[in-house]
């Protein structure tokens, strides 16, 4: 939590700096890349209700707006004073399977019942993938929830 409280604050200050005088340096963040887990800033009007949302950066639109896809697979436009990097800290194996750049074939539910759909997977932030399908449509599966296999190659 300490590392998390550390990067608000410094997008804190990053924020406040348009406000400052020119005179005034800040550090600047490093910018944001597709597949980025970052917490989204949502004020709430109930007490305990959650502040910060999770979600994947889907596009950089700009430098202070990125398209933000969320869990439930809806996207929204957020502005960057909002977006704060989710730190992710190495697995205690050092032999962790990277999925970038492999093939795989996802089950998805159709009219007609079930259908397999070939693809890459772009983008590997366990537990969600990113891919790009060969029929040109593309988006992110949760691994755990989505049925998938790995082709050979």
């Amino acid at each position: 939590m300490e590392d998390f409280w550390r990067s608000l604050k410094q997008r804190s200050l990053n924020a406040a700096q348009y406000k400052c005088a020119k005179t005034v340096k800040i550090k600047i963040n490093k910018p944001y890349a597709v597949g980025d887990p970052v917490l989204v800033y949502r004020p709430s009007t109930r007490k305990l209700q959650a502040s910060f949302r999770l979600g994947h950066i889907a596009q950089v639109v700009s430098e202070h707006r990125v398209k933000v896809v969320y869990p439930q697979g809806f996207e929204q436009l957020e502005n960057t004073f909002n977006v704060v990097h989710l730190l992710q800290y190495p697995a205690e194996s050092d032999a962790q399977w990277d999925a970038v750049g492999r093939r795989v074939k996802v089950k998805f539910k159709t009219r007609a019942g079930h259908e397999w759909y070939g693809g890459l997977v772009q983008v590997d932030q366990s537990p969600f993938w990113y891919i790009k399908y060969d029929d040109g449509d593309e988006h992110w599966i949760d691994v755990h929830s989505a049925e998938y296999e790995v082709e050979d190659q």
